[in-house]
């Protein structure tokens, strides 16, 4: 797991997301899972699952596989690129992060949305869900 020390900056938030999203093109479920937050109180993501939602989407809409952010391009879909900074009463959660998945090259409408939380040393990110926006 990747911890962000404090005070993080959007930037540093983005950056884990789009190597999730550089290891999930390389199939490299393992290592983009390693980055995240496992065990929180939302859906546990384990590799295989996110294997599975991904490769469903892609099978559904005929979209191929993963690929890498570098160089993907808009057509049907703007993609989102968002960190929202907030804090829950507990204190555990601090925002959220909703990331568009390019396929083939393209932006698409699959959004992987994630929990930003609070960790000893400063925040770590969870996968939330997968889903069409």
């Amino acid at each position: 797991m990747i911890v962000v020390p404090a005070p993080a900056k959007e930037a540093d938030i983005l950056k884990i997301v789009e190597t999730w999203i550089e290891l999930l093109a390389e199939r490299n479920y393992e290592a983009a899972c390693g980055l995240l937050m496992r065990g929180g109180d939302g859906q546990d993501w384990p590799p295989a699952l996110v294997a599975e939602v991904l490769d469903g989407y892609a099978k559904l809409e005929g979209r191929g596989r993963v690929t890498p952010v570098a160089g993907a391009r808009v057509s049907d879909y703007r993609p989102y690129q968002e960190v929202d900074w907030w804090e829950d009463e507990k204190g555990a959660f601090a925002g959220d992060v909703h990331y568009s998945v390019p396929f083939e090259g393209v932006w698409s409408d699959v959004t992987a949305m994630f929990d930003i939380r609070r960790v000893p040393g400063g925040f770590a990110l969870e996968l939330d869900d997968i889903h069409v926006l």
